[in-house]
């Protein structure tokens, strides 16, 4: 009988640094998953065990025994490759080993280094709260990870070397923002806005609070304090402060927020005034003072009204005419008689003005000229007004009379068919004949 005698055998070389595999196929080797490419559930199911594998041995074998009841290490897939972290398992795992990062840091000479050691932590700390955003700690040249006091196995400085790897302060997280209610009035007006303000920033003397998280709403709020004390009279606080109201630039058109703004700015000068902000979530008061410094006259109080009155009459002829009217102080101004007009036709409502103004009235050229009115010779026009043109539209009038006294003729046009006198008068009553108030 013909013998096949092995190329090796195996029971003389046990303790040799061989490895043999007999009829073994590796599962995830590059050829294998070439040949079983098909059968992806079963490279899916291998992989995972060895991962689970792996997780077990290396948490069991790197892990220190006091931290395995609340860490583990586990395999984190990226898209590109594996890599191993230490993950905490229970709750208060950090609570009870926290993360430290011991660091190594080499400065020019001695006096850097003692004048870091002195404060510079807490300069970087200072600086970071200010500006909300992290800054780097600066001339490390090692660093090393532990969990507790014990170094972390899977740790990526300790892993790959800590060239590179720069560390940072962040600042402590900013509370929400919270619901405020500022009031700023007098005894006559106010203004009045609710909004969600949010700390911006931290400084050791000021406190700054801002409402630009708040995209959706019409002013920006800005409201700085120093020198914050409580007021144990009245239970509010006082200090130094400053507030900024604007409106944001979407609304810039807009006739009813502008209203508020003018009356927001008017107020704040007023020495009459009284500012009183309420933290309305936790019903707090945390400001009641006063900040004008102008003495109004009542002129200026009179001029206010007049300012306020026109821009809600113009905002009433919006809704009423059904016209997209945006915010324009100076056209206002210069049509306010207009405006008055109007206003008072849609209430049906008798109206006087005293203010020149300059009508067109054509005369059929049937009439001889020179029976015309003279130049300054005064004479009293009754008519009718069929429209007016404001805001860029043409707006009818109702049936009414029209009276223009102590007229004055201003010059003579013509077309093919008219003659176009153009007067002046002062004094004019404008009456609507179907009266509705």
């Amino acid at each position: 009988m013909k013998k096949n005698n092995a190329l090796v055998n195996v029971e003389r070389n046990k303790n040799a640094k061989i490895n043999i595999s007999i009829g073994q196929v590796d599962e995830l080797s590059c050829d294998n998953i070439r040949r079983n490419y098909e059968d992806v559930v079963m490279l899916e199911e291998e992989f995972s065990d060895r991962l689970e594998y792996s997780k077990n041995v290396l948490t069991k074998k790197l892990l220190p025994s006091p931290l395995q009841s609340d860490f583990e290490i586990v395999p984190i897939y990226d898209g590109n490759k594996v890599e191993y972290e230490t993950k905490a398992i229970t709750s208060d795992a950090y609570e009870k080993f926290p993360i430290k990062i011991n660091y190594t840091m080499k400065f020019k000479d001695e006096a850097e280094a003692r004048k870091f050691r002195e404060n510079g932590i807490n300069e970087l700390l200072k600086k970071a709260e200010e500006l909300q955003q992290p800054i780097e700690i600066p001339n490390i040249i090692s660093i090393k990870e532990f969990i507790g006091e014990f170094e972390n196995p899977v740790g990526y400085a300790n892993k790959h070397g800590s060239e590179g790897i720069k560390l940072y302060i962040c600042p402590r997280p900013l509370p929400k923002a919270q619901k405020y209610k500022i009031e700023v009035f007098n005894n006559t007006s106010s203004f009045c806005l609710e909004t969600s303000l949010r700390l911006k920033s931290r400084y050791e003397d000021k406190v700054v609070l801002t409402n630009a998280e708040a995209k959706d709403e019409v002013f920006d709020v800005m409201i700085s304090f120093t020198e914050i004390k409580l007021n144990d009279e009245n239970e509010s606080y006082r200090g130094e402060f400053n507030i900024k109201i604007s409106l944001k630039d979407k609304y810039l058109d807009d006739c009813e927020y502008n209203k508020e703004i003018i009356k927001y700015r008017f107020l704040m000068r007023d020495a009459n005034n009284h500012i009183l902000i309420n933290n309305t979530e936790k019903e707090i008061n945390i400001l009641l003072d006063k900040c004008g410094s102008i003495l109004y006259s009542k002129k200026d109080y009179k001029n206010f009204n007049k300012t306020i009155n026109l821009i809600e009459k113009v905002i009433y002829i919006s809704k009423l005419k059904k016209i997209d009217i945006n915010y324009d102080w100076n056209y206002f101004y210069k049509n306010k008689e207009l405006i008055n007009l109007v206003y008072n036709e849609i209430l049906g409502k008798k109206y006087i003005i005293k203010k020149k103004m300059f009508f067109d009235y054509p005369i059929t050229k049937d009439e001889r000229k020179e029976n015309m009115y003279k130049p300054n010779e005064s004479f009293k026009v009754i008519s009718e007004l069929g429209y007016v043109t404001l805001f860029g539209k043409r707006l009818e009038f109702s049936p009414n009379k029209l009276e223009l006294n102590n007229c004055s003729l201003v010059d003579i046009n013509e077309d093919e068919n008219n003659y176009i006198l153009k007067v002046s008068s002062s004094n004019i009553i404008f009456n609507p004949l179907n009266k509705k108030i």
